[in-house]
Parts: structure tokens; sequence; C-alpha cells
């Protein structure tokens, strides 16, 4: 299932990943990269700010400020986090989100960045 959701969303999205901008990895399709969490907390509604370190490069931080239902299991919900990063870059994510609204959970292995437009996380 997860790979569906991915899938589903990089459609969507119109995002590629991580590495397609990369020329060090072009030829390499197999490539994953090292995705480390240095840092996790939660703005005032509940939505994460990761600091990410993406191949052992320097940290930086995403902050996540919406979601899209992906599927409803009931008791808590499959979600697609979006959010930006402070060059504006923007990023998703796959999470959970309980049947009351609170995020419950997401995967930081699901990470990846989208190509369309940058936004500012200082709206």
């Amino acid at each position: 299932m997860k790979k569906n959701i991915l899938a589903k969303n990089m459609r969507r999205f119109g995002t590629k990943n991580l590495v397609s901008e990369n020329e060090d990895y072009k030829d390499n399709k197999n490539y994953q990269p090292s995705i480390e969490a240095v840092n996790r907390k939660r703005d005032g509604n509940g939505y994460p700010i990761i600091t990410v370190k993406i191949d052992g490069g320097k940290p930086f931080d995403i902050k996540f400020d919406n979601h899209e239902e992906v599927e409803d299991h009931g008791y808590t919900k499959a979600i697609w986090l979006m959010g930006v990063d402070e060059g504006g870059g923007e990023w998703g994510m796959e999470g959970s989100m309980a049947f009351h609204g609170e995020i419950e959970d997401y995967d930081i292995d699901t990470l990846e960045k989208e190509v369309t437009g940058p936004r500012s996380m200082f709206r």
C-alpha cells in the first residue's frame, strides 16, 4: 500500500526522487539517499517541524503546515503531509491522523521534494 500511495502522490504533485536533480547519481536509478532526522518537534497546530540531513549534508528545517487525506481507515487516516523548507522548496511525506484530527505519526523514509514552484513558510 505504501508504494501505491507514494506513486499516486508523486504523479499528483509532480514530485521526483530526491536525487533526480543530483548529477552524481543520475545514472543510478536504484540509489536511495540517506535521510537523517536531526530534530523533531511540533508547531502549535500539531504539525511536525523536522530538521533533516540528506546524504550527510548541512541540516535544514522543513515546516509541515498542511495535509491531504489519502485513505480513511476509520479510527486513523492515511495522509500526505505538505511542507516547505527555509528556501521555499516544497516537501511531502506520508503520515497518519487520528479520527479527532491529531497527527499521530509520519514516515521520514517517504520524504519527497516536490518540483512545483516555491512558496514561503513565512506567509
